[in-house]
């Protein structure tokens, strides 16, 4: 809505002209407009306000750590203001690591590396008055049509819920990996995107999954399939940086079995690697072959 901002001034000048001959509404409707337009910038002020405080309480436990913003707009102005650096999407971050997101401020997705994510702080940022010109229920369009048309929301809901994470490392329980298993996320390294469809994951040109090694030799298995629309030519599948199996990138379904083996620790680092990537209409994302399953072979 901020767009059509450029309007005001032409139709506020036809607005006047209109009411020239009663000025007693045109002096009320000023009024009005004064009234509002303060309530809405004391609102956004606390909103950002919110942002800088979080931060403020944070600054003892941000020193001698790697921090990272999933946010965009204040939390991530006054985080990186402190040394922060911005999440990418699909990115891997490691035990130690401090994470602050917002759930309103255009959040993505990330891995945890193989750790779990322990909650450190919470804050629920709602202003005095119930106006919010962007926030989890305004359906305003502030910043985006898809959160709504309205030009400010009238709610008591919080304009925004900001929190801090701290990535604390966690060993793998899974020997074999599906893509929608609960505990998935803290398998997953690096180069594996989010659940689809409630069975399956896109990754990147290079997927990285961290699996519990089996106490004897047993086959490495990956079920993936390759898009019809993949240039890729060559899938190839690593245990602990070495290459295991190797298979040409036909398309459709395909499975990857190696023989019986033995990784070299209790923590096996299984990745997939495919030669060539690709992108498809309106995603930004680097994309190379879906992932159903991968890991040691289930016992029969």
């Amino acid at each position: 809505m901020r767009y059509l901002l450029p309007l005001v001034l032409p139709v506020a000048i036809l607005v006047a002209e209109r009411l020239r001959a009663r000025p007693a509404w045109l002096a009320a409707g000023l009024a009005a407009q004064l009234a509002l337009s303060l309530a809405l910038c004391f609102a956004n002020y606390q909103h950002w306000a919110g942002y800088r405080d979080f931060i403020a309480q944070l600054r003892p436990q941000l020193k001698d750590r790697r921090v990272w913003v999933n946010s965009e707009l204040g939390l991530r102005y006054y985080a990186e203001s402190e040394g922060a650096l911005p999440v990418e999407v699909s990115q891997a971050v490691r035990p130690g690591d401090l994470i602050l997101s917002s759930q309103l401020a255009f959040p993505v997705p990330f891995t945890t590396g193989g750790g779990v994510l322990a909650p450190l702080a919470e804050q629920r940022l709602t202003p005095t008055l119930p106006l919010q010109l962007i926030g989890i229920e305004a359906h305003s369009g502030y910043s985006a049509a898809s959160m709504g048309f309205l030009p400010f929301g009238v709610t008591r809901a919080p304009v925004d819920i900001v929190r801090a994470h701290l990535v604390l490392e966690r060993k793998p329980v899974r020997m074999f990996l599906p893509m929608n298993a609960p505990d998935a996320e803290q398998h997953l390294v690096s180069g594996v995107y989010s659940l689809e469809s409630n069975a399956w994951r896109w990754t990147a040109g290079r997927a990285v999954v961290l699996l519990k090694s089996p106490s004897q030799p047993t086959p490495l298995v990956a079920d993936i399939r390759v898009y019809d629309q993949s240039p890729a030519t060559r899938i190839t599948l690593q245990l602990d940086g070495e290459t295991v199996a190797e298979s040409p990138a036909t398309h459709g379904p395909l499975t990857l079995r190696t023989p019986p083996l033995s990784p070299k620790g209790p923590q096996a680092t299984v990745t997939l690697l495919i030669d060539r990537t690709f992108q498809a209409g309106g995603d930004q994302r680097e994309l190379g072959l879906i992932l159903t399953s991968i890991g040691f072979a289930p016992q029969p």
